[in-house]
């Protein structure tokens, strides 16, 4: 060794940067599903529909799967001469993980204030970063309010809207605003035969 060899640079070990264990953690994706009762049982004409609740339920679970959190809703009329089976009704809504609203009228502005209120609940863990909206109904009045949300969660989130509905019913307005659209039209054994003497339970 040389009488300077000291003074050669040493070569230093490298230590790799460990992140934060945080950033490690994937992102959370929440969802909100909201059902019209009256749109998605009604034609255009006004006429009454049947439906397979089960089969209905089924198409919606595939479309938040994934999510670490998902809040759904069922809005219903209130029919004073039928709290038997309304109350059926709500408990079998229940059992599949739904808050079963009813209500007298202005059913939109009600949904509306709850898709806010809801919208600002699931987005409020700092690790949701994605955000679902399934809307099962095709009136227009929801468009405004849609455009609102949307407009306001995206600066922050990554947003997808999905809209179920009739094809003839949908509104052109919120449609604008989809990000998918399914008709229900095309989903198999939705439909069934309406009865005008039963109830109008969830129950199939």
């Amino acid at each position: 060794m040389g009488v300077f060899s000291f003074l050669r640079p040493q070569k230093r070990k490298v230590q790799p940067v460990k992140e934060p264990e945080t950033l490690a953690r994937p992102y959370k994706t929440a969802s909100l599903v909201l059902i019209d009762y009256k749109n998605v049982r009604t034609s255009r004409a006004g006429e009454y529909i049947g439906i397979r609740w089960n089969t209905l339920r089924a198409l919606l679970e595939g479309l938040v799967q994934g999510s670490s959190k998902t809040i759904r809703y069922a809005y219903r009329r209130v029919d004073p001469g039928d709290t038997e089976n309304q109350e059926r009704a709500r408990l079998i809504w229940k059992e599949h993980g739904y808050e079963f609203e009813t209500y007298v009228k202005d059913i939109d502005s009600w949904i509306a204030s709850d898709l806010w209120r809801l919208a600002l609940d699931v987005t409020d863990d700092a690790e949701v970063r994605k955000f679902r909206i399934v809307l099962v109904s095709g009136d227009r009045d929801f468009a405004r309010g849609i455009e609102h949300v949307l407009k306001r969660f995206r600066t922050t989130h990554e947003v997808e809207f999905i809209v179920c509905s009739w094809g003839d019913k949908l509104s052109p307005d919120l449609l604008r605003h989809a990000d998918k659209f399914i008709d229900l039209r095309t989903v198999p054994n939705l439909r069934r035969a309406p009865s005008r003497s039963e109830s109008l339970s969830a129950a199939d």
